[in-house]
C-alpha cells in the first residue's frame, strides 16, 4: 500500500475484472470514495474500472465486480428482514461498503475506516476466494493460515459434505 492507502491490483486480476461487467456509471458522476474525472491519474477519456470494496470475515476486506456483488445483494436480499442478524448484517455490511474505481494504473484507495477495520498497512495481501478477493493484514493471513491449515480435512469434509446442506 502506498503514502495514499492505495493498493495495485496486477494487471492479470485487472484484466479478469475488466472483462467480468462493463462499469455501473459514467466516468462524469462522481461518487464518494471515488477520484474525481480528471484528478490522480485517471484518465478523462478512459473509463475507470470500478470495483466494490466491503467488510470481510474474520478480519478481511472483500473486493467484487460489480455483477458479483450485485449477485451478493441477492442473497443477502433474500434472507428474512425480521431476523435480528440479517437486519444486523445488513446495516453493518452496507454502511461499509463503497463503490471504487480503480485509476489507470489499476490502484484503488481504501478508505481509512476499512483500513482500520483490517488493521492495514504497509504491505496487504490479496487472496483469490472464488467470486471475489479477500484483502489482508500479512500477520493477520499468517495467523490464520496457521490455525487452519493443520484442520484442512476436516474443513474440507464439512465444507464437501454431500448431499449439499441448505
Amino acid at each position: 500500500m502506498d503514502s495514499k492507502c492505495r493498493i495495485s491490483l496486477p494487471k492479470v486480476i485487472r484484466e479478469t475484472l475488466n472483462q467480468a461487467v462493463p462499469p455501473l456509471h459514467s466516468i462524469n458522476e462522481p461518487r464518494k470514495g471515488s477520484t474525481t474525472p480528471g484528478s490522480d491519474d485517471l484518465s478523462s477519456t478512459s473509463t475507470p474500472l470500478t470495483v466494490y470494496l466491503t467488510p470481510g470475515t474474520d478480519g478481511s476486506l472483500d473486493l467484487y465486480d460489480p455483477e458479483e456483488f450485485k449477485q451478493l445483494a441477492k442473497r443477502i436480499h433474500a434472507s428474512s428482514p425480521a431476523s435480528q442478524d440479517g437486519r444486523a448484517f445488513r446495516r453493518l455490511f452496507y454502511a461499509q461498503a463503497i463503490q471504487v474505481d480503480m485509476d489507470r494504473q489499476g490502484r484503488l484507495r481504501i478508505p481509512a475506516e476499512l483500513m482500520e477495520l483490517a488493521k492495514l498497512s504497509g504491505e496487504v495481501m490479496l487472496v483469490g476466494v472464488g467470486d471475489h478477493m479477500e484483502i489482508w493484514n500479512p500477520d493477520q493471513w499468517q495467523a490464520y493460515l496457521a490455525e487452519k491449515q493443520t484442520k484442512f480435512d476436516e474443513i474440507a469434509e464439512k465444507a464437501l459434505a454431500w448431499p449439499p446442506r441448505s
